[in-house]
């Protein structure tokens, strides 16, 4: 019997590094409306395009760009979120079963080729299955953490709004986004600067509800985009990597 160690650092690396993009990009974005210059680069022919196109309507800082633009975001992040549960999800089907390597695969080399290829099959499986729902998955999981795993899948419930009810909720969503939280002695501070005249200076973060009303359409804002990150990077990403094991063991027999 051969035990091969996997960790699944790399999967939550892919993670951080695509909810990174997403946020870099929305931040460019919001800059280019501050600035102006994204509906003149909206609207402006590039060299060698067959089609151009003009903003209709566009006005500087408009409110409808924006809440786009974060809309996108939220579902880049969440698009991550899912590949990121498929892949550990994998990762613990693969190390729950018996893999028999074929008699063919006698190097270091070849062994970690076929471990890897293997894998690759199970997420495919895991990821096409659709009898597995997205906020199950996450429950099966992140079983240990019932807080994280229902912050994530309150993510989820706010995704199939955005994407098949039009963007307005039949009924009232709910999600966990984390919160920085300044306290100057035991006041919290709401606005900055504060003189904090020789108190101690804390910062908690906490997670905190973003309510979306039934019937009110969505808007979010680059705030909340820029807290999804800190809940998906600093939360729910790590305690999904926990509850798959730091490192996994896949046994096969030679």
């Amino acid at each position: 019997m051969l035990t091969i160690t996997y960790s699944v650092g790399p999967f939550r690396s892919r993670f951080e590094a695509a909810i990174a993009t997403e946020l870099r990009r929305l931040r460019g974005t919001m800059r280019q409306i501050e600035s102006g210059s994204y509906e003149a680069d909206a609207s402006s022919q590039r060299k060698g395009a067959l089609v151009g196109f003009d903003v209709a309507g566009a006005t500087h800082g408009d409110q409808g760009t924006r809440a786009a633009a974060c809309h996108g975001a939220f579902l880049g992040m969440v698009r991550a979120l899912n590949e990121l549960v498929d892949r550990l999800l994998a990762l613990r089907h693969l190390t729950e079963s018996e893999l028999r390597v074929p008699p063919g695969v006698s190097s270091e080399e070849a062994l970690v080729r076929f471990v890897e290829e293997a894998l690759e099959d199970t997420y495919q499986r895991v990821a096409t299955d659709s009898r597995l729902k997205a906020p199950q998955k996450v429950r099966d999981l992140c079983a240990t953490n019932p807080p994280a795993a229902e912050a994530a899948c309150s993510l989820y419930a706010l995704r199939r709004c955005l994407e098949h009810q039009g963007g307005t909720p039949r009924r009232e969503i709910a999600i966990q986004l984390l919160q920085h939280r300044i306290f100057v002695g035991k006041n919290e501070v709401f606005a900055l600067p504060v003189e904090a005249k020789g108190e101690k200076v804390g910062v908690e973060v906490a997670p905190e509800p973003r309510v979306f009303p039934k019937g009110e359409p969505i808007r979010l804002s680059e705030d909340d985009i820029e807290r999804l990150y800190l809940t998906l990077d600093a939360w729910i990403g790590p305690e999904l990597a926990r509850a798959a094991g730091v490192a996994a063991s896949s046994q096969g027999a030679v």
